[in-house]
């Protein structure tokens, strides 16, 4: 089938990708020209594991494109995905600017009956805002033409993107005609070999599906987090906790991995974003608030740490820090925790090197300073510090020898926001350690 992508961000790209991975004949279109020529150059914006190499590959077998023409990329199919960004405003409601100029643009050169399908996370109603503004300018335009719109939210999680649009847990279709269902079952006929899982639901509900699946998600990382803040006061270790609740079927293991906040693209958006809707339906969500001021308080919690072990005395000292992006396996640093610390280790004149194998945070820093680097290897960033801050669980931060940092740092400090290391092993060594919810002080 030939298929429209609308925005070649994360979503856009991977998605367009892996579409055209399984056959289909995908056009992807940004109106960023910068980012299209680097496309086409098989230069990708972001980092997702895999990516690079089946843009390359289906690039290569004409089944994938990329342009910045309206009119080429609505006249190349009847199905257009809209995959652009919407970030948060101020107010935490969601901006859908760019839904609404990408509406504009599709009404303008379409030609023939259209459907229209919401990928990207939105507020509930934004289907009827979607048909409201091409039905005004297609009317404006003199066409008398048809188009149908469809919630198709997307469930991808960065660092795994392609696996999980690939061998996905279920695929949500929102429509209101059932006419439309044999056009999806083709789309994503591969998916379905062992079983179907498309689950079909009227729109407004696919839309909530996504807020309230990440709010979830949400949910379960502020819980885990606020029992480790517990765990902390009364000197148990989190980890116990964590697995002994995590092997309760009804609770399970996922997302119960205490640290030092989430970040991200979507997490953070989607929970202000499902606030302010409850907000202007008069309702007040006090748990999904309470989600997001724990978050929010737990991305100050490694600077608590800090400040209290060295009194507040942090002018001069030098720290190294690994991992920057808000996850491993992602070079995405929307939101991500390690921002909030480095601002308030640079703020009280201390000297930071950072370390992160693909993510840069230097323009996401409000305190621009000389006393922010960021170096190239793990080791180099360790080198005659005063302690080691850790925000990201890099793989190869796992299993560097203990030894390295009684070798290289001026003290053997470190305040683990991940809790990759061993408390004990921390202990045996001789190597101050903080972790979150790990019982305090180590020794």
């Amino acid at each position: 089938m030939n298929i429209t992508i609308i925005g070649c961000g994360y979503v856009g790209l991977v998605s367009g990708t892996c579409l055209s991975d399984i056959g289909h004949n995908v056009i992807c279109i940004d109106i960023n020209k910068n980012k299209i020529n680097s496309l086409k150059k098989g230069i990708i914006p972001i980092y997702e594991d895999g990516l690079e190499k089946m843009i390359a590959f289906n690039t290569k077998k004409k089944r994938l494109s990329f342009t910045t023409s309206y009119k080429e990329a609505i006249s190349h199919s009847d199905i257009i995905f809209l995959c652009v960004d919407t970030p948060s405003n101020k107010d935490g409601t969601a901006d859908l600017t760019s839904i609404k100029n990408t509406c504009v643009s599709i009404s303008k050169h379409m030609t023939s009956n259209k459907i229209i399908v919401e990928k990207s996370s939105v507020p509930v109603g934004t289907s009827d805002m979607i048909h409201k503004i091409i039905s005004t300018n297609l009317r404006k335009n003199n066409k008398k033409l048809n188009f149908d719109v469809v919630s198709n939210p997307e469930f991808l999680k960065e660092g795994s993107a392609i696996i999980d649009f690939m061998k996905p847990d279920r695929i949500i279709i929102g429509i209101d005609d059932i006419k439309l269902k044999p056009i999806f079952d083709e789309i994503y006929l591969p998916f379905n070999r062992k079983f179907d899982k498309i689950q079909y639901m009227d729109i407004k509900s696919a839309e909530l599906t996504k807020y309230a699946a990440n709010a979830m998600l949400a949910t379960k990382i502020s819980f885990i987090n606020e029992i480790a803040n517990i765990a902390d006061k009364l000197g148990v270790d989190i980890e116990n906790i964590r697995k002994g609740i995590g092997a309760d079927k009804r609770i399970g293991t996922e997302f119960l991995y205490p640290g030092c906040g989430y970040g991200g693209s979507c997490f953070p958006k989607d929970i202000k974003a499902l606030i302010s809707t409850s907000k202007a339906n008069k309702y007040n969500a006090k748990l999904l608030r309470s989600v997001d001021e724990v978050n929010d308080a737990q991305k100050e919690i490694l600077s608590q740490k800090i400040s209290s072990h060295f009194k507040n005395k942090l002018s001069g000292k030098t720290f190294g820090v690994w991992g920057l992006a808000f996850k491993p396996n992602t070079d995405d640093v929307r939101f991500a925790p390690s921002i909030n610390l480095i601002d308030y280790l640079l703020a009280n004149q201390a000297i930071v090197n950072a370390y992160d194998p693909i993510a840069s945070i230097k323009k996401s820093l409000k305190h621009k300073s000389r006393n922010y680097k960021e170096v190239s290897t793990a080791i180099k960033a360790i080198k005659s510090a005063d302690g080691l801050i850790i925000c990201t669980e890099w793989k190869e931060f796992w299993s560097l020898d203990i030894k390295l940092f009684l070798k290289y740092m001026k003290q053997p400090l470190i305040f683990d926001g991940r809790n990759i290391f061993s408390p004990q092993k921390m202990r045996d060594s001789g190597i101050i350690y903080y972790g979150i919810g790990r019982g305090g002080k180590t020794p």
